[in-house]
């Protein structure tokens, strides 16, 4: 008698167990019921609505924020992302895109981004992207090197020279381009004219410059402008004005 009422306990507790387990239900949707999208020094890499439409994406997926997160942070123009919820289900998002100072093409005619903190950006595949001045010329610095720092000592010197662009009111109005030339040396072109001005390297950057404002308050006047292209002013206390 005793062995009947064992198993029927037995088979009564494998059915409590078989009735209280939860199937395990699809993952449901998080509900959001606003988000508010903030895009800080935004070069249109992507907008507002193509930022809902990957949050909408993960939303059925485990790890939101994280996924969300992850996502945007492996853009190569995103410097940060903020991603949380409050406790209303508000969504809040806010991404801090790089500072782009300069855009470089190389001598193999591949082109790549340095930041404001002198780190190089590839794969943007955008070439309307904003920068302070453009460079070009004898360059051989690659963007895909293992170091995203810059290393080469004529790009370093680019990028001071860019800084020093970036720094001044004026001077970021009227340079136009910086060109490297066989002699691996820096010439500065302006908006002004056809003029090229010999810098050689970023040393003395600020008398250099000032050397520039010099030679157009002072000494174009005097000579055949349209004769003498290249403004050498490499040496100090110089300027020397030649074909």
């Amino acid at each position: 008698m005793w062995i009947n009422n064992l198993c029927f306990v037995y088979i009564y507790l494998i059915f409590l167990s078989i009735f209280f387990i939860k199937v395990p239900k699809k993952y449901e949707k998080i509900i959001i019921n606003n988000i508010y999208i903030d895009i800080y020094n935004n070069y249109n890499y992507f907008n507002k609505q193509y930022i809902s439409n990957i949050i909408d994406y993960y939303k059925s997926h485990n790890n939101l924020l994280f996924n969300v997160h992850d996502f945007f942070i492996s853009k190569p123009l995103v410097e940060s992302i903020t991603i949380y919820f409050d406790v209303y289900n508000n969504l809040y998002v806010k991404i801090y895109m790089k500072n782009i100072l300069i855009k470089i093409e190389n001598i193999y005619k591949k082109s790549f981004f340095i930041d404001f903190n002198g780190y190089k950006i590839d794969n943007v595949h955008n070439d309307n992207l904003h920068t302070i001045v453009n460079a070009y010329g004898f360059i051989t610095e690659y963007a895909n090197d293992k170091s995203c720092k810059i290393k080469s000592e004529i790009v370093i010197d680019i990028y001071k020279i860019s800084l020093y662009i970036k720094n001044s009111s004026f001077w970021v109005k009227h340079i136009k381009h910086i060109y490297v030339n066989k002699n691996i040396e820096i010439e500065l072109t302006t908006y002004i004219n056809n003029h090229i001005f010999l810098i050689g390297n970023s040393n003395d950057i600020n008398e250099k410059m000032d050397k520039i404002i010099l030679f157009y308050q002072k000494i174009i006047n005097r000579i055949d402008s349209y004769k003498y292209l290249v403004i050498n002013l490499k040496y100090k206390n110089q300027i020397i004005c030649s074909d």
